[in-house]
């Protein structure tokens, strides 16, 4: 059997994967070490608890707090929970997580994000 998946219909998919995983969506957002960056967290039931980000946005080289880490062409840059881009890279695969992700983010989140990456 042969099954072909248009790609709306896969950005649709994938699309809708994003919006329905509670690290991805809703977040809620919080200045990072610089005020110019900003981490995005999940929203949690439990006031006590702090969970761990789900990705940060640096929309400078500056706003990073590693230099020369990576390169000044990409930025602004969206960098990922290590084990939350785990997941998704394990379901969609590098590519199309590479891909897919940033725009729903920058869509999402009214980001300007050129690259992303794991952190």
């Amino acid at each position: 059997m042969k099954l072909i998946i248009k790609e709306s219909k896969l950005t649709k998919i994938i699309f809708d994967y994003f919006e329905n995983n509670p690290n991805l969506f809703p977040l809620r957002s919080d200045s990072g070490w610089n005020p110019e960056s900003t981490n995005y967290f999940p929203i949690s039931s439990d006031a006590d608890e702090s969970p761990d980000y789900s990705f940060s946005y640096y929309p400078t080289e500056d706003a990073y707090e590693y230099p020369d880490t990576y390169d000044e062409n990409e930025f602004p840059l969206i960098e990922v929970n290590y084990a939350v881009w785990v997941k998704i890279v394990d379901m969609f695969g590098e590519k199309i997580t590479s891909e897919y992700l940033l725009k729903w983010l920058n869509d999402s989140y009214g980001l300007k994000a050129v690259s992303i990456h794991p952190g």
